[in-house]
């Protein structure tokens, strides 16, 4: 037990006839105490009989470098002799240095609280050189827990901040998975079929080769893809549909998903005219059906020796 200093000291100003302790005569004076070292084989001293007696009167209380204990932590010093963490609170503005070490009586462990509330964790106490970790700073703050009630909490729930107060949400259903969506929106749990959000990507290529397929026409939309939609009450409703397009001569182009079971847009976009291959959004979805149904990806070109050409479709829901 090396660098330990334990006191033994008289809480009630009545003399303690402790044999074993290294005192005058055996015995800890009124109101007084006793220092014990590690060369005066404490281990022995602790488990005698006599002084557990006495701390179970509490007129013997243990301080362990410079740590009071209290009656339970010294009945437990018995059993197990260790050296306790030592806790400086509020006493300097400053985070600790490399000097606040073991002689001072702190340890792996011990904790440092700035009077601006930044805590600091000991993890290594070596004279001269200890090492200590910050691990809250003086900004850092989640709030009080006050205002959350507990009672009636489950296995599984989970606390969440909701911008005001720290919330309750109650444990999901089995298979369910917990969705955030972002800052200033609560996390929800949803249920999905799969184990995650499903991609769909197509990539086209004509049969001359080329990594696109090609459409001259401009009386109509041509048909250049077909997309089984698996019906909304199954897999979340898109969020999102893009084209990789350009155009090769004429004004521009129109790109469309279109529902051939329902006769119904899913979306369009039109005006197209970049003529190097470009990611488009295809914007606001509509004519979403909880039914299952097949959707055509659909492209048109606009003006005279218009070539519309499409290389890629993704969609993500």
């Amino acid at each position: 037990m090396a660098l330990v200093t334990i006191t033994a000291a008289n809480q009630t100003g009545l003399p303690a006839p402790l044999t074993q302790l290294m005192a005058p005569n055996g015995v800890i004076p009124a109101s007084t105490s006793v220092t014990l070292t590690e060369y005066n084989y404490v281990e022995e001293i602790l488990r005698d009989t006599e002084l557990l007696e006495y701390i179970q009167t509490n007129i013997v209380l243990l301080s362990v470098n410079d740590i009071q204990l209290t009656k339970e932590q010294s009945l437990s010093f018995l059993d197990a002799p260790t050296t306790p963490v030592k806790i400086s609170y509020a006493e300097s503005s400053q985070g600790p240095a490399p000097t606040d070490d073991s002689s001072q009586g702190y340890s792996a462990g011990s904790l440092w609280i700035t009077t601006g509330g930044e805590v600091y964790r000991c993890v290594d106490a070596t004279l001269n050189n200890a090492v200590w970790l910050r691990v809250i700073s003086g900004s850092d703050s989640i709030n009080e827990l006050a205002d959350v009630s507990t009672a009636g909490a489950e296995h599984g729930d989970v606390l969440y901040f909701n911008g005001t107060n720290w919330t309750e949400l109650p444990a999901g259903a089995d298979g369910q998975l917990l969705v955030t969506h972002g800052p200033g929106t609560s996390p929800t749990w949803e249920t999905t079929t799969d184990a995650v959000r499903r991609f769909f990507s197509y990539s086209f290529t004509s049969s001359s080769g080329q990594p696109y397929i090609e459409s001259s026409s401009t009386a109509s939309y041509e048909t250049i893809g077909y997309f089984d939609w698996p019906g909304s009450t199954s897999v979340d409703t898109p969020s999102q549909l893009k084209a990789m397009c350009r155009i090769n001569g004429g004004t521009s182009m129109n790109v469309r998903v279109y529902d051939i079971t329902n006769v119904a847009t899913i979306a369009e976009l039109t005006g197209i005219t970049a003529t190097i291959f470009t990611s488009y959004d295809m914007g606001t979805l509509s004519n979403i059906t909880t039914a299952p149904a097949v959707w055509e990806i659909q492209i048109q070109g606009v003006g005279p020796g218009v070539k519309a050409r499409i290389a890629a479709f993704t969609g993500v829901y």
